[in-house]
C-alpha cells in the first residue's frame, strides 16, 4: 500500500492526476460536447433530448471538441 503522505511520492502523484484530468477532457463524450447541456440534454440541431446512456458515455458522431464549460 502507498503512502501517500510521502514527500517523494507527492510529485508523481500530482502529476498522474493532471494526465488523467486531461484524459477525461479529450475523451469523445457528451459532457465534453458543445451540445450537451449541463442539464444533461443534447441541443445538437436545436433538439433538447436526453441522449441514451451509450451515446453520453460514447459519444456520437456530432460529437464536436470545443469544450463550452
Amino acid at each position: 500500500m502507498s503512502d501517500k503522505t510521502n514527500p517523494n511520492l507527492r510529485p508523481f502523484l500530482m502529476e498522474l492526476e493532471r494526465i488523467v484530468d486531461d484524459l477525461k477532457h479529450r475523451l469523445p463524450c457528451c459532457p465534453n460536447c458543445v451540445h450537451f447541456t449541463k442539464s444533461g440534454h443534447c441541443t445538437y440541431q436545436n433538439q433538447r433530448v436526453v441522449p441514451p446512456p451509450e451515446v453520453i458515455a460514447f459519444g456520437c458522431w456530432a460529437f464536436d471538441q470545443d469544450v463550452p464549460f
